[in-house]
């Protein structure tokens, strides 16, 4: 049996994985992507039954089955595909010894001491003393009795194997324990700031944080008043000091300053709820908000989760940690964190192996490229990060716009505002030079009215904030194409307010108002920016009766916009010569009336 995975081989179908399915060289590390319906989770599904023992699933037990992997593994396993806080509370009342009644189970009937002297006496008409079973002490006794009662303690050696390192913490041995009857032994632990007697992994038990925390605060808090009926004359650091002394450093501390590390908005506190159960609780470093784990957003859940239980490192050895997509709710920063956290901590320094999914394009980014996978069609492979970054962005957004946008987004405190190419960029800037303002948001060139709906994918992919991200759209038919595939998914406005028009204007009705249409027409036509609109193309696709009557209109409208179309026979030339050679000479006061009004659509949905 492994200790970790290093590869696997399926003997046997199983959903969308096939028997002949291989996986070598897994390293300790490991990020699959892959589209949905790929495998992802089937193979997670499998991995974790290749435990012999119960895995944790969330807050339940998952019966292991027979995988289709034929091995298995002696670390824990344990699979996460959701992880949230539910801000339990610690009762010291009702504190749990169900571990202790385990270990102290094999001096009751029918146990290993009590079937060794069974054995003994039945065969050797002899017996054995608790003191020398348990010391090992077996001068008086021959080779073949040594033998007997050796593999009836070495049952109580297997039993005692998930507390070793708790008794090494608190430097004490397995004989001194087993000789302690239930009273000393509680004793003995009321002693300790260390309630975790069980050395199995912890990863994310939430319960037995809060049940640590609060068992200190509670010793705390009694030793406190003690001191200080004992020594009223010393000062409150003083008393610190001697409480620190007596049960040790509040875990706390620990936390917080690890958390001052990773994420640093919050810290940890233990308060008393309404019916004086104790809980913890985040405050807000800056305003001193008080917040209940649960309240938290999903993505601070699973950073304030993953940094609880590094406090303990102890109780890390021998973890295979499974997780499905937990960066699936955590903005580009939190997924830096996340990866941080699981290979530099998790995998580095505990020791553990993570095997996780994930489709976001910034976890993807922040990984080292040896630690990628890719499945597809129940088939798993290395793959580079400049292919998963396009096969993630439907085959259009390429690696460095991916990555020049999760720069930008994480080094940018501001709104941003997409555009559609170069020259909307400079439209906009140049109107705030004028005005001497500083541009409020942030602005990014998608380079083409298409690539805006892959951004929208990137973004979506990102978990980028709604509230954060505005589209501008030119009012044209390839500008409406792709409103129409964004709106549901980030706000989106036209450069023309055509929600202010009249639904019969000829504006609307010809799509033919990117954003140059916005400067008067004399301007236009002085910088042969346009062309004037045939009476054909004016009046095709109406009715007979509607072209009759706005034949007469086109003839009647010797200087309106609507008669008149942007000129692209030289391609984007004059668009580029009129963006930056000409607009920048423009009258701030005179020119820009409907320029303004685009403007302030675009702060009223960027910062109301």
């Amino acid at each position: 049996m492994e200790k970790f995975i290093s590869n696997l081989e399926a003997r046997a179908n199983y959903k969308n994985i096939k028997a002949g399915f291989k996986w070598n060289n897994i390293p300790k590390f490991a990020v699959i992507t892959g589209e949905n319906g790929s495998g992802k989770t089937a193979l997670l599904d499998q991995i974790k039954s290749l435990d012999s023992r119960n895995i944790l699933l969330g807050e339940r037990r998952y019966v292991p089955r027979d995988s289709i992997f034929s091995k298995h593994i002696t670390s824990t396993i344990q699979y996460y595909n959701n992880i949230t806080l539910e801000n339990k509370h610690y009762n010291h009342q009702h504190l749990s010894i169900t571990s202790l009644e385990r270990v102290m189970d094999f001096v009751l009937s029918d146990n290993s001491y009590n079937e060794a002297n069974t054995k003994l006496k039945e065969r050797f008409n002899k017996t054995i003393s608790i003191e020398e079973f348990i010391k090992g002490d077996l001068k008086n006794f021959s080779e073949e009795e040594c033998h007997l009662i050796r593999s009836y303690k070495q049952k109580i050696d297997t039993h005692l194997s998930p507390y070793e390192k708790f008794l090494k913490r608190h430097s004490a041995d397995t004989k001194d324990l087993l000789l302690m009857n239930k009273n000393e032994m509680k004793q003995w632990l009321n002693s300790l700031n260390d309630i975790n007697l069980d050395s199995k992994p912890t990863i994310f038990d939430e319960q037995l944080l809060v049940n640590i925390f609060g068992y200190y605060f509670i010793k705390y808090t009694n030793h406190k008043k003690e001191f200080e009926k004992q020594y009223p004359q010393k000062r409150v650091y003083e008393i610190s000091e001697e409480l620190e002394k007596k049960i040790g450093e509040d875990p706390l501390i620990k936390i917080n300053t690890i958390l001052q590390q990773y994420y640093p908005k919050y810290e940890i506190e233990v308060t008393r709820d309404l019916s004086d159960k104790l809980c913890l609780i985040c405050v807000n470093r800056w305003n001193k908000e008080r917040i209940s784990l649960d309240q938290l957003s999903l993505g601070e859940q699973i950073i304030i989760s993953l940094v609880l239980w590094q406090y303990e490192n102890t109780t890390l050895d021998s973890v295979i940690l499974l997780l499905d997509e937990p960066d699936a709710h955590l903005n580009p920063k939190m997924a830096k964190m996340l990866i941080d956290i699981l290979k530099n901590i998790v995998v580095k320094k505990f020791g553990c192996q993570v095997i996780m999914t994930t489709h976001s394009l910034s976890s993807v980014a922040y990984c080292e490229e040896e630690d990628l996978f890719f499945m597809e069609e129940g088939k798993i492979r290395k793959i580079q990060k400049k292919e998963i970054i396009e096969k993630l962005s439907d085959g259009v957004m390429t690696f460095n716009n991916a990555m020049s946008i999760i720069e930008q987004i994480q080094q940018s405190s501001k709104l941003i505002l997409m555009v559609e190419g170069k020259t909307d960029k400079l439209h906009i800037e140049n109107f705030y030079n004028l005005k001497n303002k500083k541009i409020p948001f942030k602005i990014i060139v998608c380079n083409g009215a298409d690539n805006m709906k892959y951004f929208a994918i990137a973004f979506e992919q990102l978990k980028i904030s709604q509230e954060k991200i505005l589209f501008l759209c030119d009012y044209d038919k390839e500008g409406i194409k792709i409103y129409n595939q964004i709106k549901d998914k980030y706000n989106t406005i036209y450069t023309l307010d055509a929600g202010s028009l009249p639904k019969d204007d000829d504006k609307i009705r010809l799509k033919n108002y990117p954003i140059e249409m916005l400067y008067p027409l004399e301007i236009l036509k002085k910088h042969n920016m346009i062309t004037k609109i045939s009476l054909n193309d004016f009046i095709k696709e109406l009715s007979n009766d509607e072209q009759e009557q706005k034949s007469e209109e086109y003839k009647d409208k010797k200087d309106d916009k609507s008669k008149y179309q942007l000129d692209t026979s030289s391609g984007n030339t004059k668009k580029s010569n009129f963006a930056t050679t000409i607009i920048n000479h423009l009258d701030i006061n005179k020119n820009f009336e409907e320029f303004k009004e685009l403007i302030k659509r675009i702060e009223h949905f960027m910062l109301n």
